[in-house]
């Protein structure tokens, strides 16, 4: 367990205390800043879109100013992919909208050998989420990566880092930590950081994308992220376009839902980062839900069907709920992994879009 532990702190190291700054040359012509700026806008208000990404919701709270309705843990490890991702998207992106004071974003590489490989959270993907070949190495050094940030946002990636590695040790440990007291399992983290490695991809690139990188309401939304991940008070800001109303973390769905269609998204969503299996879309069948007092679910376990190299077989998902909101899936190749729901899925079953119309 040593090992493993060392392992995913090194991960978080690689974005936290061993990141330096290198100076960018000196740039011979102005450039448009991107710092977060100490005062709202006094022109009309701009839009800003998150529609249809997996983290919207929340992608809208930051860029609103509601913070405190926020889901995501700033100590988590998801939010150090969003805020690292977008960090690192922007750097290549949006070159020409970097400050003047721009500085390098560097990572810590395998100094063993000629060939360099960056470190892996989880012994497959590095920590951006890219797929590597291998990760055997004894010693590292710090080379930059010849891309760019905002020094700002720069140092806000870097204490998200630091927060997510505490957490990481305290949670291996066995202490819950963040909003969802839950302590993380030492040896199914690594697949717990898979699911939240694909949950995240290709986010923030289509974040960028949809607003424009020199747009005000990206600008709003970067300044504003960098108030969340320090903990520092929000700007307010109007304008953000949703693909449907806000899910509200403190709402909840009908007590009658189709649980069949919920369970087959959440499986669709998660099984996109099987490694080996493939899910069968819409073989979710013969759901059996348990309720609490108040008729809230607080476990459904129904069956399903995958292919493998076997061909087709058969499996049984567990899906408990917390609050009344999906928590866990438990799949019985894997019966005490903790498999991470789909956002996504839960702020639309928060917005009763899974509810039973029969």
């Amino acid at each position: 367990m040593r090992v493993l532990v060392l392992c995913f702190i090194a991960s978080l190291v690689a974005l936290g205390d061993a990141q330096t700054r290198r100076p960018a040359p000196r740039p011979t012509s102005p450039l448009a800043t991107a710092s977060a700026p100490a005062k709202p806008s006094s022109t009309p208000p701009m839009h800003f879109t998150a529609a249809g990404l997996n983290n919207e919701d929340d992608l809208v709270r930051i860029y609103t100013g509601d913070f405190q309705s926020i889901q995501l843990d700033r100590g988590s490890t998801v939010f150090m992919l969003i805020i690292s991702g977008y960090m690192t998207d922007f750097g290549n992106d949006c070159k020409q909208f970097l400050p003047p004071n721009k500085v390098e974003i560097t990572q810590q590489v395998c100094a063993d050998g000629p060939s360099s490989q960056p470190y892996s959270p989880d012994g497959v993907h590095d920590v951006y989420g890219n797929r590597i070949q291998n990760t055997g190495c004894t010693s590292y050094r710090t080379e930059g990566t010849g891309v760019y940030a905002d020094p700002q946002l720069y140092d806000a990636v870097k204490d998200v880092a630091a927060q997510s590695q505490a957490h990481l040790v305290q949670n291996m440990l066995g202490i819950p930590t963040g909003k969802s007291g839950r302590a993380a399992n030492p040896f199914t983290i690594s697949q717990e950081i898979t699911d939240q490695l694909v949950a995240v991809k290709g986010e923030t690139k289509s974040l960028i994308r949809a607003n424009g990188c020199g747009s005000p309401g990206l600008k709003n939304f970067q300044s504003n992220l960098i108030r969340f991940a320090n903990g520092e008070n929000a700007v307010k800001y109007a304008g953000a376009i949703a693909s449907a109303p806000i899910a509200s973390p403190s709402g909840g769905p009908a007590k009658d839902a189709d649980y069949t269609r919920l369970l087959d998204d959440l499986v669709t969503d998660n099984a996109r980062g099987w490694m080996m299996n493939r899910y069968q879309p819409g073989s979710i069948s013969d759901p059996i839900v348990s309720h609490d007092p108040r008729g809230f679910p607080v476990r459904i376990i129904a069956r399903y069907s995958y292919s493998s190299s076997q061909g087709r077989q058969s499996g049984r998902v567990t899906v408990s709920f917390k609050d009344g909101t999906p928590e866990c899936l438990y799949f019985s190749d894997a019966p005490d992994t903790c498999r991470a729901p789909s956002q996504r899925v839960i702020s639309a079953y928060q917005r009763n879009a899974y509810a039973n119309t029969k």
